[in-house]
């Protein structure tokens, strides 16, 4: 995925009400405008915040599409607790650990 391509799109969305528009009206329209794969105008189509975190796109981009989303905060932590398909992806400093991996690394939170 490219996080560059992704990050443009988000950004436009979260910033530009022409954009979120364009987007209501026809996603794969507004989405076919940009140079994302499948894999990644899926992933915006279908708001897979894990997905879009694991291609490293900046965790407030992806909260900002979120709420102007207008989707609850609540389904947003749900969908970031859903593991990654590609445990590759799972590599890097935006991972997510469960409950027990934190415990363990922050003692505050025992």
């Amino acid at each position: 995925m490219s996080r560059e391509g992704l990050e443009k799109v988000l950004h436009e969305l979260g910033t530009s009400r022409a954009g979120r528009s364009s987007f209501a009206a026809d996603a794969v329209g507004f989405l076919g405008r940009h140079r994302l794969s499948e894999a990644e105008a899926e992933a915006v189509r279908t708001r897979d915040v894990r997905a879009l975190l694991d291609a490293g796109v900046n965790p407030m981009l992806v909260w900002g599409f979120w709420l102007v989303s207008g989707l609850p905060p609540a389904e947003y932590l749900e969908r970031l607790r859903r593991p990654s398909p590609d445990p590759a992806a799972d590599e890097g400093d935006n991972t997510l650990r469960d409950d027990s991996e934190r415990a363990e690394g922050r003692p505050w939170e025992r």
